[in-house]
């Protein structure tokens, strides 16, 4: 965005052949949606090998993308079918607090698989079918569109193939709505797709089932997982409640400014624990996954059958390859089962490799929306390698993006800071500038800065298939979102006042004179 002044030539008249200037909102548009839209093919940091050529231990694996991505701190446990967990943790928990095995973090969507396992069980005791239709344990629940509620079964919920997404729901339940309320609150939403048809994360296909899973076994969700998961398997330091975890440690959350991390508060959605806020360590974790990996059994405790674990990853033939509760994937020609988890302010992901019957989970208190869509996704296949005695590969560092975007958002707002500097004389300029060359001026920026504020969350929401408002975008990425925002909203503001400027400076002054 430039609003220099007008030149003017040898007679002091304004200059009609002034070459146009590109505002710096357009600008910085463009350079941020390039990133984004970059931020997919960027290769994702690997861990060096050791000096030998070795690939690097798991222990050595955490501490590098830890130092790579300047996260704040990270645990990780490997387990084994025999029942052999592993732990390790590095970096801080905040506050000057070391983050531990035993330390509390938000393990987000990885939460999904908890609420997957729990349908299961609930299966193997015939107490639901699969495939029995949502509303016939939900009689409340429906939806518009041509097939309706009736077609949407437990199945399509668990593959996120109801049809049903993000961008369809109204507005958001209040943070302590319960699992049975928000679900009810669905209403006559209408589908994107037939139930069925394709692939579309929905979170709240999980809220759905969590609450059948409370119809079913007259339990909250949280004590449903007490009794029939988390006290079987001795998982201790698993909670479904916010106040106890913060009791037991809780790891503080953070973003990510340019690079660094930021400490901020997790804001915690009752009604979604069954979709993305179940808090676990990386010990308990570690349980979880030999238990899985065991055929469903940990000790003397069984939580599910081999055939119900196996049939959790058996791919349902979509057109993404999500099984129930959990992504299908192959490195090399090992097959992988795995879930990621993303919060504003944590990061997790679980790669189990069943047929080598070993895992690993790793849990973050920091998360930044290039680092989710570019090196956490990565993660899966790392981490496979890692475990099966691979290195993987060399890629950009999340502190080099930090240190990139941080100069491109000091161009557009040292470019901002001059279109307000150059307001100084605008009325004095008008005076005698051609209509249609400050109007030009004048509109160009203004209705760019309205139409990028109005379009980026749309823009968003179309490529994600949810529902992506400007709070939620901030949260995600605080320096993407300046980089739009500064000289959007000055470009606006430079505009309105010229506006004025220019209007005030054309009304004639009235001059009352007697002769």
């Amino acid at each position: 965005m430039h609003y220099g002044r007008i030149p003017r030539d040898h007679r002091g008249r304004a200059g009609v052949s002034a070459r146009p200037r590109i505002p710096a909102i357009f600008l910085s548009l463009t350079i941020t949606l390039a990133i984004i839209a970059a931020a997919g093919f960027l290769p994702a940091p690997g861990t060096a090998r050791a000096e030998d050529g070795s690939p690097p231990s798991i222990d050595a694996f955490l501490s590098e993308h830890i130092r790579n991505h300047r996260l704040p701190g990270g645990a990780l446990a490997v387990a084994r079918s025999d029942g052999g967990v592993q732990i390790y943790a590095r970096g801080n928990a905040g506050e000057d607090r070391p983050m531990t095995p035993d330390t509390p973090l938000y393990i987000a969507s990885i939460s999904k698989t908890f609420t997957a396992v729990a349908t299961m069980q609930l299966a193997e005791r015939g107490m639901l079918d699969l495939d029995d239709t949502v509303e016939e344990y939900l009689p409340g629940f429906s939806v518009a569109g041509s097939q309706g509620s009736g077609a949407i079964t437990l199945r399509h919920l668990l593959t996120h193939t109801s049809g049903l997404s993000e961008r369809d729901l109204g507005e958001t339940p209040r943070a302590r709505v319960e699992v049975a309320e928000a679900a009810a609150a669905l209403g006559e939403v209408t589908p994107t797709a037939e139930p069925g048809e394709r692939f579309i994360y929905f979170n709240r296909g999980y809220t759905l089932l969590g609450a059948v899973i409370e119809e079913v076994s007259g339990l909250s969700y949280g004590d449903y997982l007490e009794l029939n998961i988390l006290e079987p398997l001795g998982m201790d330091s698993t909670f479904t409640d916010p106040t106890q975890a913060a009791e037991a440690g809780l790891a503080t959350g953070h973003g990510s400014l340019f690079g660094w991390p930021i400490a901020r508060e997790q804001e915690f959605l009752q009604y979604a624990v069954p979709a993305g806020f179940i808090i676990s360590t990386a010990r308990d974790m570690g349980r979880y996954s030999a238990a899985l990996l065991a055929g469903g059994s940990f000790g003397e405790a069984t939580i599910l059958s081999p055939e119900s674990v196996e049939a959790l990853w058996t791919d349902t033939g979509g057109d993404v390859p999500y099984a129930l509760g959990w992504m299908l994937s192959e490195v090399g020609d090992e097959r992988v089962v795995s879930h990621g988890g993303s919060l504003e302010n944590y990061a997790s992901q679980l790669v189990l490799l069943p047929d080598r019957g070993v895992g690993a989970v790793v849990l973050f208190n920091g998360n930044h929306l290039l680092y989710n869509t570019t090196s956490h996704a990565g993660l899966v296949e790392d981490m496979a390698l890692v475990l099966t005695g691979q290195s993987p590969g060399e890629g950009t560092s999340t502190g080099m993006v930090g240190a990139i975007l941080l100069f491109i958002f000091l161009v557009v707002a040292g470019l901002s800071l001059r279109s307000v500097i150059r307001l100084v004389g605008w009325r004095r300029e008008v005076a005698d500038a051609p209509r249609a060359r400050v109007m030009r001026d004048i509109l160009v920026p203004t209705v760019l800065s309205i139409a990028t504020l109005s379009l980026v969350p749309v823009a968003l929401g179309a490529i994600t298939d949810q529902n992506i408002p400007w709070s939620l975008f901030y949260l995600g990425a605080p320096d993407l979102a300046l980089i739009i925002l500064v000289p959007a909203i000055t470009a606006l503001s430079v505009g309105v006042f010229r506006l004025v400027g220019y209007l005030s400076a054309r009304v004639p002054v009235r001059s009352d004179m007697t002769s």
